[in-house]
């Protein structure tokens, strides 16, 4: 969610390109702060990740790692976004390597190769995560937390913490195949938790020492129908889940037990509902707003009734601002559509803002729009409100 305010009105105001260039492949997208955006992409056999100035487009700095990941399905390139925190950049590559640059030149502070640590080559590595490694860092108080990986019957690791400053590793939790979405944090039943998505499950840790508090059943395997979409904190003391390939969605109550685990119950659970891909829900007014195997739909947050369902944006990404809803669709156009359940799929206004296949999440960074796909990346100006 961001707390811009935007104009509703796209016709008399409408959005202003400022930029638009060519990028190095992948689904990654930009994280944005102090006027620049951070990205990952293909160049060649070199896996990088990128800085450049949100106003100009021009490169900064640069940073290379040889690593090259090709998939006839998924597509050629990194998909994991970098995460920014305190002049540092941490980002996961799409082979597993978790790097720590400074964030003023891109000068290597430290790295951890994943899957040689928990002793997977790379042609099991490709076996187990096919679709090539799409987790954000999470950084939390002192720590970067990423999904960690391993085989079945040796040492699998759910999530492991490093110390975001000198990389040593904190603690280790779980013990689940991981999957594509991206650790979050959040206080739920009164208890500080990291949430994650696992090959087929979904679990809480406690932040302290990755110890898991609950863990459900979600099924999934990460080389077929995996866990895409991050688990979603509905405070005080519920989490919301959804996925695609059918399973669709649900809300589980969590409560604290004497012995310092959880319990879960289920509010509701449909096959009906939000089926998300590899995209991500917001939450608000006491409804979810998603794309549901590429429809834009609406659900009753408490009942998980579906409100409306309308709008073909194909595999899209959403993004909230207040009461608005920024839609990029599949194919590169950006919609602004009104988050209500009283009006299905009311746009305000649209614009093609890139062209081609456009799986990435996108960035809003005060008025500018940050986004990119496969081959180019852009940035826009959208009006503000008065």
């Amino acid at each position: 969610m961001s707390s811009v305010v935007l104009s509703r009105d796209w016709e008399s105001q409408p959005p202003e390109l400022i930029w638009r260039q060519p990028i190095g492949a992948g689904w990654s997208s930009f994280a944005a702060v102090n006027g620049y955006a951070v990205n990952q992409e293909q160049r060649g056999d070199l896996e990088m990740i990128t800085c450049y100035e949100i106003e100009t487009g021009e490169l900064v700095w640069s940073f290379a790692i040889e690593n090259r990941f090709e998939s006839i399905i998924a597509g050629t390139g990194p998909r994991a976004t970098p995460t920014i925190d305190e002049g540092i950049v941490y980002a996961l590559t799409s082979n597993g390597t978790l790097v720590a640059l400074d964030g003023a030149d891109g000068s290597l502070l430290w790295q951890h190769d994943l899957p040689a640590e928990y002793d997977v080559s790379p042609e099991q590595e490709l076996t187990t995560v096919a679709y090539g490694r799409a987790n954000s860092p999470l950084v939390v108080g002192p720590l970067v937390i990423v999904p960690a990986g391993g085989l079945p019957g040796g040492r699998l690791v759910s999530l492991v913490a490093f110390d975001k400053k000198t990389g040593e590793r904190i603690w280790e939790g779980g013990d689940r195949q991981i999957s594509y979405g991206s650790p979050a944090i959040a206080t739920l039943a009164g208890v500080e938790q990291v949430l994650t998505m696992n090959e087929a499950s979904a679990s809480g840790h406690y932040l302290e020492s990755g110890e898991v508090l609950w863990e459900i059943a979600r099924p999934g395997v990460s080389n077929a129908d995996p866990n895409a979409s991050q688990a979603v904190p509905v405070p005080p003391n519920r989490v919301f889940v959804s996925k695609g390939y059918g399973l669709g969605a649900a809300l589980f109550e969590l409560a604290a037990q004497p012995d310092g685990t959880m319990s879960v119950r289920q509010v509701w659970a449909s096959s009906r509902v939000l089926r998300t891909k590899f995209t991500n829900v917001t939450i608000y007014d006491g409804h979810i707003y998603g794309l549901s195997d590429g429809i834009l739909e609406c659900v009753d947050l408490e009942t998980g009734e579906r409100v409306w369902k309308h709008g073909r944006y194909h595999q899209g990404q959403i993004l909230r601002a207040h009461d608005l809803l920024i839609v990029l669709s599949e194919d590169g156009e950006v919609f602004l559509v009104e988050a209500t359940p009283d009006r299905p799929d009311n746009v305000l206004g649209s614009f093609q803002a890139l062209s081609g296949k456009t799986w990435n999440n996108f960035a809003l960074y005060g008025p500018y729009l940050v986004v990119r796909n496969a081959v180019e990346a852009a940035v826009y100006r959208l009006p503000l409100a008065n």
